[in-house]
């Protein structure tokens, strides 16, 4: 008997329906998700870049001079070659490549309105990469952690900071042994997270979780 399809970002058993995905319903729904919200983080993430004026002092000569802090690391980082726009584009080209899709702009446009259209064409045919792209769970991976550092910078106020709460052991087997990460639940979140292997378990499959974890107690 051929081993169970699981979806390749949560790592969760897919069901017969759905054994032709390389996403679970779930984690396309998340993508999607964060895929509209990163233009407007992007945007967002621009407000953050003014440096500190909350920095000490420093000596110039003979006259003490005020200086400011660094923009925060992350929004450089996020902003800047390699950060949100590098990687929308780089997996739409990979897309439009596969598809044969022509690119819709072939002049230069300013970089949030690239962000925003490579957002909206990977959102469309995320489906599709559900269904037939190999590298899926990969995208999906990139996307979150996008997501998760935008948001962390530009609105902290939405990321509560209490502890997360623990969930006990990781039940996913690896090279034939269990993981034993310890799981933990975020504040506010849906998604339970691994912090050995990064397996992830979305709301409807924590049932399935525990029936795991008992199994393998």
């Amino acid at each position: 008997m051929p081993p169970a399809r699981r979806c390749h970002t949560c790592h969760t058993r897919l069901p017969d329906a759905d054994a032709a995905r390389y996403l679970c319903r779930s984690c396309e729904t998340t993508t999607r998700d964060h895929l509209e919200q990163l233009p407007r983080l992007y945007v967002e993430l621009a407000d953050h870049l003014e440096p500190s004026r909350t920095a000490g002092e420093y000596v110039r000569g003979s006259v003490r001079v005020e200086a400011p802090l660094p923009a925060h690391p992350e929004v450089l980082t996020l902003r800047a070659a390699g950060g949100i726009a590098t990687v929308l584009t780089t997996w739409e080209a990979e897309w439009r490549g596969i598809r044969h899709d022509r690119p819709r702009w072939l002049r230069p446009v300013p970089t949030e309105t690239r962000v925003t259209l490579a957002a909206n064409y990977l959102a469309a045919y995320l489906t599709w990469a559900a269904h037939q792209h190999p590298a899926a769970g990969e995208f999906a991976v990139d996307v979150r952690q996008l997501w998760r550092s935008a948001t962390a910078v530009a609105e902290p106020a939405e990321r509560p900071s209490a502890a997360p709460e623990p969930v006990g052991r990781c039940p996913r087997v690896i090279d034939g042994r269990p993981c034993r990460g310890h799981l933990a639940l975020p504040p506010g979140a849906d998604m339970i997270w691994c912090d050995r292997c990064h397996s992830a378990w979305g709301k409807p499959h924590w049932l399935q979780l525990r029936r795991a974890q008992a199994a393998a107690a």
